[in-house]
């Protein structure tokens, strides 16, 4: 009759031991079900007519990582790169005055570095 008082004060020393010994929480990490790695996008932009574009602010956000977004200006050949872009699927920004907003849908892939090449097109509203 005496031994449930024990058995009560063992188990609830037990209890105790285990939850102050269990390992600390790990510190937050990256989300599992994002792809690990980086990639390079690079690329030239040009108008219709095949000219080269330089000044075209150019921005790459990742669709899936949210805290990552780059921007760059094309450079007098209407070349720009980007590195260590998180893989995965990715929207580069178009933008030059004058010329119409281009967003492109890309998928960062680890296999083989992007190359885009997009076309700006005159806006409605740019003097001719």
């Amino acid at each position: 009759m005496k031994r449930a008082p024990v058995v009560a004060i063992v188990c609830a020393l037990l209890l105790h031991i285990s939850c102050t010994t269990r390992e600390p929480e790990p510190a937050a990490r990256e989300d599992p079900r994002l792809p690990s790695g980086t990639t390079s996008l690079s690329g030239k932009v040009t108008d219709q007519a095949g000219s080269e574009l330089p000044g075209v602010k150019v921005e790459v956000r990742s669709l899936e990582d949210t805290a990552f977004v780059r921007n760059t200006t094309s450079d007098s050949q209407g070349a720009f790169s980007f590195s260590d872009v998180p893989l995965g699927a990715c929207r580069l920004t178009f933008t030059l005055p004058q010329f119409k907003t281009e967003e492109l849908d890309v998928l960062a892939d680890v296999a083989r570095s992007a190359r885009i090449e997009p076309r700006l097109q005159v806006a409605d509203d740019a003097p001719r």
